[in-house]
């Protein structure tokens, strides 16, 4: 399914590069669903939404739902293409990008135009979990 998804964002690699984009954002019915290469996290008045449907439950989605936890609530739902006007913070996440805020979303500014506080606090627990899980099987 993955690789599918990953040929879209190959095929409109110039197309990104002429808007200034990292990544092509999917999108069925009005909902949310991922990007090509990796996940979509939101965050609306301190509840951090990530869509249900129509995304791979990957390793690092899944260690980020679990970290985010012990910091607010989590929401896994169907995600209306709408809230992201509205959204104070957004983020993706993928093997190689871990935690990477999204500040501009088709030309629209998201939040204040910065990565947010809940983003950035995920990014440090996402990299400790890291570390915890290297130092525990390193040689």
């Amino acid at each position: 399914m993955k690789t599918i998804n990953y040929f879209n964002g190959v095929w409109l690699h110039d197309e990104l590069i002429k808007n200034d984009a990292i990544d092509v954002l999917y999108h069925h019915d009005g909902f949310l669903q991922e990007l090509s290469k990796s996940n979509l996290f939101l965050v609306k008045d301190s509840v951090l939404i990530t869509p249900a449907s129509g995304v791979l439950a990957g390793v690092t989605r899944s260690k980020v739902l679990e970290v985010a936890r012990s910091i607010l609530p989590v929401e896994v739902r169907d995600v209306k293409l709408e809230e992201l006007e509205i959204a104070d913070e957004a983020f993706i996440t993928g093997t190689l990008k871990k935690v990477m805020s999204i500040v501009f979303i088709d030309g629209r500014t998201v939040g204040d135009g910065k990565p947010g506080d809940f983003t950035k606090q995920v990014m440090v627990l996402f990299e400790e979990s890291v570390q915890k899980y290297l130092n525990r099987y390193s040689l």
